[in-house]
């Protein structure tokens, strides 16, 4: 049930209530003034009737008699009345009626002289009538002040209260269902108005604490998907974004490829871990350094990493890897024991080198690829493309070296002997 019929619920009965009380207590004063005021007004008007006959010897002017008579008409109480004079009927009211038959509550006879009076009959009937629809009136007119205070009341409930708890409700609405908030304008200083004020309050808190959240939260899941030591992302950002791997634009591919650094034991037993940290931290920066924007590294676990080189000709790919392994040979790795030559094996392939865009699926050949290049003696990369061979044949998972359709290997040779090293077997 709304505010506004329950406003209604309690002002009706009250004012019906107020408004009966009224209409009782005027009509018991109504009926004791009107009584006594018409009682005296009647007999007044008689006295002041019985004097004029007397003066102007109305027993001998019967018509005169007659409209002396004429202003007890105008007497709601007043029943009828006769003027004798000498025994004998000189006017009466009602006219040719007088008071034969009437039947009357008491009556006013005033002696004008021998054998003369007149007689004034009275009736309360009259009284009440008059009374009643005095309080008909002033009913009318309550009820309509009713109809005029109900508007009135309708209009101002709309103003000060219903249409504000409305813009609250909202705003609370918004806040829940939304997760928006609103600030409201509220000028006004009575109780909506504090709750207005500490609701903006409240919804500022909120905000406020929302915002801190909503920055944590950002924080623990950034802290989630990175490693720590390099800085780059971890396996937790992998199963929540790249799988399935996106889909590469129209006439690109997408490169997975596996970064394994080469006898990455032998620093840690020979140097310490903290070397290989270091290492591992500059191997992070490299790949980043080397990589466009769209491109991902990853530190898949230990000292190995994933790229996934983003929306490139096939063609390019190996011009891609090369790219990347001459970025971690080529130049002397910092650390605390000196400039460290560091060197590494890499195993890529196209996501599109199997039909499933399941990452693990696809790191499956980019693993046999890896494999390969560290039987090929280390220091190299090596990329499969094709999962069959010339005949169809799904491709043996040993990947031994006869056995691919079509693997590119990227030797530690310069780039001019880079054809020498792809091999093309079936």
């Amino acid at each position: 049930m709304k505010l506004f019929p329950k406003f209604l619920g309690v002002l009706v009965p009250c004012f019906a209530l107020m408004a009966s009380i009224g209409l009782w207590v005027e009509r018991d004063f109504a009926s004791e003034i009107e009584t006594q005021d018409l009682a005296q007004r009647v007999g007044s008007l008689a006295g002041k009737i019985a004097t004029s006959m007397n003066r102007h010897d109305a027993a001998n002017q019967p018509q005169l008699a007659q409209d002396l008579l004429a202003p007890l008409g105008h007497e709601p109480s007043v029943v009828c009345a006769e003027y004798q004079a000498s025994g004998q009927l000189v006017a009466r009211y009602p006219q040719g009626l007088g008071c034969r038959n009437a039947v009357f509550d008491d009556s006013i006879d005033l002696a004008l002289g021998p054998e003369t009076f007149l007689r004034v009959a009275l009736t309360e009937d009259n009284w009440q009538a008059l009374v009643n629809a005095q309080l008909r009136n002033s009913m009318i007119s309550q009820a309509a002040a009713f109809v005029v205070a109900l508007i009135a009341a309708s209009i101002g409930f709309q103003i000060l209260v219903s249409r504000r708890l409305s813009r609250l409700n909202q705003a609370i609405r918004r806040a829940v269902i939304k997760r928006e908030r609103i600030t409201i304008d509220e000028k006004g200083r009575d109780e909506i108005s504090e709750l207005v004020v500490e609701y903006n309050r409240l919804a500022k808190i909120e905000t406020k604490l929302e915002d801190a959240l909503r920055q944590r939260n950002q924080e623990i899941t950034q802290a989630s998907q990175t490693d720590a030591l390099t800085g780059l992302y971890n396996r937790v950002y992998c199963q929540r974004h790249l799988s399935p791997v996106p889909v590469p634009d129209v006439d690109m591919t997408t490169l997975a490829v596996l970064i394994d650094i080469d006898h990455f034991k032998q620093i840690n037993d020979t140097y310490g871990h903290q070397v290989g940290d270091q290492v591992l931290k500059e191997m992070g920066q490299r790949l980043t350094n080397t990589l466009r924007t769209d491109s991902t590294a990853i530190r898949w676990g230990g000292e190995e990493f994933l790229v996934l080189i983003n929306n490139i000709p096939a063609e390019s790919a190996h011009k891609v890897v090369e790219r990347l392994l001459n970025a971690i040979r080529q130049t002397p790795f910092t650390t605390d024991e000196g400039p460290l030559r560091v060197t590494a094996s890499l195993g890529g392939c196209p996501i599109d080198v199997t039909d499933s865009r399941d990452l693990e699926d696809i790191l499956i050949w980019a693993d046999r690829a890896l494999y390969l290049s560290k039987q090929q003696g280390r220091n190299r990369a090596c990329l499969v493309w094709s999962t069959h061979n010339a005949q169809g044949q799904l491709v043996p998972q040993n990947l031994a070296g006869g056995e691919l359709e079509w693997i590119g290997i990227l030797s530690s040779t310069s780039s001019t002997s880079r054809s020498n090293d792809m091999q093309h077997a079936s």
